[in-house]
């Protein structure tokens, strides 16, 4: 078992010396990163563009992929490439294991399974529990935030060109 340790100075001790403290900055795990989709329009759910979310747990980046719907068939297989590229671009590239954390939704399982098979670095795919949707809960945060950002947006757009947007769908 390795414990790494950085100095720094009067950390744990109640004189200015020099004392050893684990080094919180470096990550012996594996990388994570939670997925999920999301839709803006409440009204029409199923006409609705999906739009893929993935958040990095190391530094709580956040990635948005407008698509046609969900899935990864037909001009949507793209997806999965690309998030395995952002992945790699986040620094995960070298690390010996990813893990990608989901909600057991058919869709996003696709998408997870093919990023496993896209991916050069070894991958792992967990699955909240059926019914336990929170525990994907860092990617429903995200998404909140990404649904925050695009009303705001959606808000500033219309301010500007002096009308009403029908559907966030008209904005993406």
């Amino acid at each position: 078992d390795r414990h790494i340790t950085k100095k720094t100075k009067g950390v744990g001790r109640k004189s200015h010396g020099e004392a050893d403290v684990p080094d919180t900055t470096s990550s012996e795990g594996p990388d994570k990163y939670s997925i999920d989709y999301m839709r803006m329009d409440s009204a029409d759910q199923e006409k609705s563009r999906a739009t893929m979310v993935m958040v990095n747990h190391k530094d709580g980046g956040i990635f948005s992929y407008a698509t046609p719907g969900k899935g990864i068939q037909g001009d949507k297989y793209w997806l999965p490439k690309r998030m395995a590229k952002d992945i790699d671009n986040c620094g995960s590239k070298e690390v010996s294991l990813v893990q990608l954390k989901s909600d057991q939704e058919p869709a996003v399982v696709a998408v997870q399974e093919e990023i496993r098979e896209v991916r050069r670095g070894r991958t792992i795919c967990v699955n909240s529990p059926v019914g336990q949707s929170e525990c994907n809960g860092r990617a429903e945060n995200a998404i909140r935030r990404v649904q925050d950002k695009m009303r705001m947006l959606k808000c500033q757009v219309e301010i500007e060109a002096g009308a009403q947007a029908d559907k966030m769908d008209d904005l993406i």
